[in-house]
């Protein structure tokens, strides 16, 4: 079988998808892992075919790999000791420190942690100090569990440490870190970062910025974070936001450069490869030595080995042996974004590219037809990952794909040129940075002017796995009938696999949406603030609140996104503080609204102002919400049972909050904004306790002592209280006293700054809570 690699890879990858569905037992792979071997060695001994055999054996080592990989930290890891209290810990620094202010940001390899020896890693943040890569340090401070909002369908900076194999902070405000020993740490990445510096400031006296740090970005793939966001968005909106990190990409242009380059002067096959491959080492260590560097690297590697052994057609088993490779050293691996985009993107230029290739030269010059064959062959695969992870895509990237590579590739090789030679004599990267500097200004303009066009930018729900699947299936046969030049002839059993085929994707896909026909509430993670989102059965939706500001691009936008959700049909504003109104302006900025329904308590602050201006600038409906309304979304009803005018002028805005009880079928819930126990008091003076009780409450006030009064609660009656607040907020909310009176009535609680976000679903007769951590 010529390529039995690429099936036996493709088999140990389905072994890691079942150990992430399934999570068996250890033990039972292990006791799964005899039965292939005891097979194998049968085969053997009678000389029988034994190619099952193996291909179960690898299955299940992709399976055991992933469960190993998992396991829980050891026992003496870092992550054990108890949170929230201060301990002295002794390690070495484990990457570069980030430094913002006056704050320094670290991760520290243990080795201990008081008199204890400890191992793990611990991410630090501490006093800025003159700490490096490789000192080992002793630091005091307080230990805490990682922070990070934590919301459906949306990474966090904790999942990203977790999956580093990091599962505990270290906070310390004393001092900055005690340097105990230099010099420790591995030489080669020391190397990489000496050179990476030597590049940056070569890029630094060279060029004017922004384009100094856009030219590191698109060339090398580091120092993104000081791009401007402005330029970010726009790169992101033209469909070519891979340009501005470290993709593979830069690489994979500068081996083909090098290749094309060292053939073209006529050098042995092995000298030009050993070349290509000390340029291949040398930009990795310039780049970082990152994760996508790597896989670009091992990949590239493996090709140019297949060239040297004159088996470059054999390109699927190299591709094969690639992601074998990494694999097999992290088997996680699989589900990062970025090695998904890197394998994809390659593979639709082996595959895709030279079919879209072969029937564009029928009807333009074949330069033109290579051009927009590799730019729009990735974009074609790359696709559903990008909408499955980013819930986006651009409508103009093959357009913007196909105006820039060739710019591009330029540029990064002429850059990569420029910065090596600058480091040795400054004023030739000077000669050569001149003629980059024009290109830099061109792209720039160009993925400006484009990105500015209507819809280039196109958001979606995130797709489910069958539709995925049916996606590619439609994309490869296609592939095949352009390849074959001719329609498959349908006999009966082909025409039988295709009707099982889309019957078995209709099950799987009813399958994967069996919720949607409940009522769904989802209490966001935004940080010491509040917003809920609700839809309805039949689809209708509600956000109340929109956290503080920054959260309505942080969270609450993509979170709608990736829901599929492009109009809310009611928003409500329970009152005009910061920490409810401050996310708001950007959502009505990205997502039509319909309807507003607010209090009308006018308090002049800027994000306040900024949400009428823009309610009064997009045409909305306004509302002023009063008590004895009732809010109808279809079979949903919600009682309004506070405010009521006319507000005192001094009054609290925290007392003017929406007050709702929110009602489906058997079912109901408690919304309180930031009501305090004297707006409490009067809802409890105008309402009866079966118009107020519910299975549900949302706390008031973050759970401050000033609400959740003990009348309220009675009248209430909560089955379970939610609280949203802040990790570690400054109010040092959920208080004490109200956490005591919600257990002493026997409600259970849920808090976003302890489970992240927490979704409830219903069917109007029982109901469930599920948290996000």
């Amino acid at each position: 079988m010529n390529n039995l690699l690429t099936v036996i890879t493709l088999i140990y990858i389905l072994g890691i998808i079942v150990g992430n569905v399934l999570g068996s037992p250890l033990w039972f792979s292990f006791l799964l892992i005899i039965l292939p071997l005891a097979f194998a060695i049968w085969g053997i001994i009678n000389k029988k075919n034994v190619l099952f055999a193996m291909l179960g054996f690898f299955f299940v080592i992709g399976l055991l790999n992933f469960q190993i990989r998992n396991l829980p930290p050891p026992k003496n890891d870092i992550s054990h000791i108890p949170k929230n209290q201060y301990a002295t810990v002794i390690g070495r620094v484990d990457d570069e420190p980030r430094v913002k202010d006056d704050k320094m940001f670290f991760t520290l390899a243990v080795s201990r942690a008081g008199k204890n020896a400890v191992g793990g890693k611990v991410s630090v943040i501490s006093q800025a100090g003159s700490v490096e890569y490789g000192d080992t340090v002793a630091i005091s401070g307080q230990l805490e569990d990682l922070q990070g909002l934590s919301n459906p369908g949306l990474l966090s900076f904790a999942d990203y440490l977790e999956d580093k194999g990091i599962y505990c902070q270290l906070r310390s405000t004393r001092a900055p870190p005690e340097v105990i020993e230099h010099g420790k740490g591995s030489r080669l990445k020391k190397l990489s970062m000496v050179i990476k510096s030597k590049l940056i400031i070569v890029a630094q006296k060279t060029l004017p910025e922004p384009y100094a740090t856009l030219f590191v970005g698109i060339v090398f793939g580091f120092q993104t974070d000081r791009i401007p966001a402005e330029a970010k968005a726009a790169y992101k909106k033209a469909g070519v936001a891979h340009l501005l990190v470290a993709s593979g990409m830069q690489l994979g242009l500068l081996a083909g450069g090098g290749l094309f380059v060292v053939r073209r002067v006529g050098l042995p096959l092995g000298l030009g490869i050993s070349i290509v491959t000390m340029l291949n080492l040398l930009y990795a260590l310039g780049a970082g030595l990152g994760p996508s560097i790597l896989r670009a690297a091992i990949m590239a590697e493996i090709m140019m080995i297949g060239l040297l052994f004159e088996r470059e057609k054999e390109i699927y088993t190299s591709l094969s042996l690639s992601a074998f490779i990494i694999l097999l050293f992290n088997p996680t691996t699989l589900f990062n974004v970025g090695f998904q985009l890197s394998f994809a993107a390659t593979w639709s230029l082996i595959y895709v590219a030279p079919v879209i290739d072969k029937h564009l030269r029928k009807y333009m010059p074949q330069q033109i037809a290579s051009l927009l064959a590799v730019a729009l062959a990735p974009g074609l695969v790359t696709s559903p990952v990008t909408i499955y992870h980013f819930s986006q895509t651009s409508l103009i990237g093959v357009l913007t794909n196909f105006l820039l590579l060739p710019w591009a590739g330029l540029l990064v090789i002429l850059g990569f040129v420029a910065t090596v030679a600058g480091i040795f004599f400054l004023p030739i990267a000077e000669l050569i940075n001149g003629a980059n500097l024009i290109l830099l200004w061109f792209m720039d303009w160009l993925v400006t002017f484009l990105a500015a066009f209507p819809l280039a930018e196109v958001y979606f729900a995130t797709p489910t796995l069958p539709i995925i699947l049916a996606y590619y299936a439609c994309l490869m046969g296609g592939v095949e009938i352009l390849r074959r030049g001719a329609w498959p002839k349908l006999n009966r059993f082909r025409l039988t696999v295709v009707c099982l085929s889309v019957f078995s994707l209709f099950l799987w896909n009813t399958a994967f949406s069996l919720n949607d026909d409940k009522l769904m509430i989802t209490i966001l993670d935004v940080g010491q603030g509040d917003s809920i989102f609700v839809k309805t059965p039949s689809g209708k939706t509600m956000l109340v609140d929109g956290g503080e500001p920054g959260m309505g691009e942080k969270v609450i936008v993509p979170f709608l996104r990736k829901k599929g959700i492009k109009d809310l049909d009611l928003l409500v504003l329970t009152h005009p503080h910061g920490d409810h109104v401050g996310g708001l302006p950007y959502v009505l900025e990205k997502i039509k609204v319909k309807t507003v329904l607010e209090p009308g308590l006018y308090c002049d602050f800027a994000y306040y102002r900024r949400f009428l201006q823009l309610i009064k600038k997009n045409n909305i409906k306004y509302t002023l919400a009063r008590a004895g309304q009732t809010i109808n979304l279809d079979e949903i009803k919600a009682n309004i049972l506070h405010p009521v005018p006319p507000f005192p002028e001094d009054i609290n805005p925290n007392n003017v909050s929406v007050v709702f009880r929110l009602m489906y079928k058997n079912f109901s819930m408690m919304f309180t904004g930031d009501n305090e126990i004297e707006g409490e008091a009067e809802v409890l003076s105008r309402f009866s306790g079966a118009s107020l009780a519910g299975q549900i409450l949302k706390v008031g006030h973050h759970g401050s002592v000033t609400a959740t009064g003990a009348d309220f609660l009675e009248a209430v009656k909560p089955q379970a209280a939610i609280i949203s607040c802040g990790q570690r907020n400054k109010f040092r909310h959920p208080h004490k006293a109200t956490l005591g009176k919600l257990t002493g009535v026997g409600c259970k609680i849920f808090r976003t700054d302890l489970s992240g976000a927490v979704t409830i679903k219903t069917d109007g007769q029982t109901y469930s809570i599920v948290t996000q951590r």
